[in-house]
């Protein structure tokens, strides 16, 4: 699956001070996508919205705070809040510092909200649709202007609630444990209780978690084996990091956009009559089977191999001030502006791949001012108050302030390990990627017989090669037959 990395169209990269945000910079984020198509015809970016159809949404009306806004049905309900100049939608348990949405994905807590009575529901997964009531929690008022700000300015190196009222007797102490307590923690509970959810027991040969490329790649040689496959994905669309892609794919000697080819190899999928399960989660994995949770059921899915291809937690890096409302991911920069909203008018990126190119391209069709990282340059820190206004550069030269009302932070991506690790798999310490990694030798093989990891939980390599997924696939082939074999019947 080669990429084209020269998309045509001339790059305007600024590379001088850029300009502050205004209120109309605050409410023109929405992306005019016939616009793109006539000045750039052959851009990536004409491809994407092409693709997703973007004129032909309808819009809705949604509720925030009490504030009547519009949106555009079925998009996530943070880029809904975010195309409408809102940028801060929830605040830190402790210090009621702003919090914004950082990876769009699902993967932080900068977006937790009140989604129709339902607490702690993260914008960026609920969708748009007319009548939807969000709300923002744990601040007073609201997360926007939220009074409670001031805690973190009294007590700027730490705060010890438990301890801070004691010298004054226990009643005082009390009185202020009480407080804390309505202060903090996540939301209120719901008003109603919510139905139980009955399982659906399935079993299968093999299972298949995360549906990124090597996900892909691996559940269609296991079907095209004779394998009843089941392959789930927490996400609403297969492909992963893939997906955000803005750049183009062959596929059959044709040139498609990310998406396009994502969901060309998912009608493959189910061509093969693999069982696909979007909007699942797998949330616990024992040694009798795995528990996904999906919008209608819980399912408890029994394999004869577990092949966790489930990818990896991303964040923004290390460096002042990266909590900001207005710092994304490059993949979130992306995400958004595949779906027809841009983050800001004048935006930093600090990363420096082929994606990084591709995003600054397609953002700099929307008529927004780019800024890239220089050589040798490194992010000390954000500038901002309430949200990002600015940041400091460092590099060779000294140091430098670039005004930017959102910055893109190169994915820093850390292998998700976890579900692995439940299901026996050893973490081991990365030295030279500095984070913990799952254990496995060759072929994706585990000290658990049954489980296999491929993709980039295990490694950062190209999982997209063909002759590395065959050699993985031949092995969790092979394991299900001899089992098969061994219990004389197939699941």
């Amino acid at each position: 699956m080669p990429t084209d990395h020269s998309a045509p169209g001339a790059l305007r990269i600024a590379r001088t001070r850029g300009t502050m945000r205004t209120s109309d910079d605050m409410t023109a984020r929405r992306v005019d996508h016939r616009a793109v198509r006539a000045q750039h015809p052959e851009g990536v970016l004409r491809a994407v919205y092409d693709y997703a159809a973007l004129d032909s949404a309808q819009t809705c009306g949604i509720r925030y705070d009490g504030r009547a806004l519009d949106a555009r049905v079925g998009e996530p309900l943070a880029l809904s809040l975010l195309a409408n100049g809102i940028d801060t939608l929830s605040r830190s348990v402790k210090f009621h510092r702003p919090r914004g949405p950082m990876c769009l994905r699902g993967n932080c807590e900068g977006c937790l909200t009140r989604v129709d009575d339902d607490p702690n529901t993260m914008a960026c997964v609920a969708r748009a649709h007319d009548g939807r009531e969000i709300r923002s929690q744990n601040a007073f008022p609201s997360a926007e202007l939220d009074v409670l700000r001031i805690t973190d300015w009294f007590f700027p190196k730490s705060f010890d609630h438990h301890h801070l009222m004691v010298r004054y007797g226990p009643a005082i102490n009390q009185v202020m444990q009480s407080f804390a307590r309505k202060m903090a923690g996540l939301g209120t509970l719901p008003t109603r209780a919510s139905e139980p959810m009955a399982p659906l027991a399935m079993d299968c040969d093999v299972l298949v978690v995360g549906l990124g490329p090597a996900g892909l790649a691996l559940a269609a040689q296991c079907a095209q084996a004779g394998l009843k496959v089941v392959a789930v994905d927490e996400e609403p669309d297969v492909g992963g990091f893939l997906r955000d892609s803005l750049q183009w794919h062959t596929h059959e000697g044709a040139r498609v956009c990310a998406p396009a080819w994502c969901d060309l190899q998912l009608a493959k999928l189910r061509a093969l009559g693999v069982s696909v399960r979007l909007g699942a989660a797998a949330c616990a994995t024992f040694d009798d089977g795995t528990l996904v949770i999906t919008g209608e059921r819980a399912l408890w899915v029994r394999a004869r191999a577990r092949v966790f291809a489930n990818g990896s937690h991303e964040s923004v890096g290390n460096f002042e001030n990266n909590d900001l409302p207005g710092i994304y991911t490059e993949r979130a920069v992306a995400r958004a502006l595949r779906q027809g909203v841009r983050v800001g008018a004048t935006v930093l990126l600090t990363g420096g791949s082929d994606e990084t190119d591709a995003l600054a391209l397609a953002l700099s069709h929307t008529d927004a001012t780019v800024h890239r990282v220089q050589p040798g340059e490194t992010l000390r820190g954000a500038k901002g108050m309430g949200d990002v206004s600015g940041a400091v550069l460092v590099g060779p030269k000294g140091e430098r302030t670039v005004s930017c009302d959102a910055i893109g932070a190169e994915n820093v991506r850390t292998p998700a390990f976890e579900l692995a690790g439940q299901a026996g798999v050893e973490p081991r310490a990365s030295l030279t990627r500095r984070c913990f990694v799952a254990h496995s030798h060759e072929a994706g093989r585990t000290e658990r017989r049954d489980v296999f990891v491929v993709g980039s939980v295990r490694s950062e390599g190209d999982t997209r090669e063909p002759d590395w997924d065959a050699t993985v696939s031949a092995s969790v082939i092979a394991l299900c037959k001899e089992t098969a074999a061994q219990t004389g019947a197939s699941r």
